[in-house]
């Protein structure tokens, strides 16, 4: 016990102060409920530091303490060919959320490469709006029974710094079921 409580430490020390990215994994276990088990991973910035972590939620923040990343998943028992909607639909809802009750803010949705991969992007305005505005992007991908959601937020005058960081975490992204990521070879 002591050892593995050693290892896991050592491990810990060694990611934090390592530099280039983070890889964030979240692991789903839906074999209970008749699903599968799914692994979803993302390279976060290595700036970035990790400030909350759950077994179905990972939260980040930049070193600007305003920007965060919120990576989610849940299992979910659809057909395949049901998994485009259901993206849509769950990008659109973490859109809305984003929004916070700016009823005029219009997002663009669509899908990214696969139907089931969704991404959004929005301005929302702050209170006043000004320099306080907030440019959010996401993404939602429903594959290997899982719906797996991230959303980036940072200040709209750091779209082009920050926001390419959380474009390019974004774009990191990957959903399998761990027979198939096992099977994968490394950087690939």
């Amino acid at each position: 016990m002591n050892r593995t409580l050693t290892i896991l430490a050592t491990a810990a020390l060694l990611t934090s102060c390592a530099s280039g990215s983070k890889s964030l994994v979240l692991k789903g276990d839906a074999r209970l409920i008749g699903g599968n088990e799914t692994v979803a991973k993302l390279e976060l910035p290595g700036e970035w530091t990790i400030t909350s972590r759950k077994a179905d939620r990972i939260e980040a923040g930049a070193p600007d303490n305003f920007s965060r990343l919120t990576m989610t998943m849940a299992p979910v028992l659809v057909a395949p060919e049901a998994c485009a909607e259901l993206a849509t639909r769950a990008a659109t809802d973490l859109a809305a959320a984003a929004a916070a009750g700016k009823g005029d803010v219009k997002p663009e949705i669509a899908a990214v490469g696969a139907p089931e991969i969704v991404g959004f992007t929005e301005t929302v305005p702050a209170s006043p709006p000004g320099p306080g505005d907030r440019y959010v992007v996401g993404r939602v991908v429903c594959r290997a029974g899982a719906l797996v959601s991230v959303q980036c937020s940072t200040g709209i005058s750091r779209k082009d710094t920050t926001g390419a960081d959380c474009k390019k975490a974004l774009d990191s992204l990957s959903v399998e079921a761990p027979a198939a990521a096992a099977a994968k070879p490394s950087g690939s």
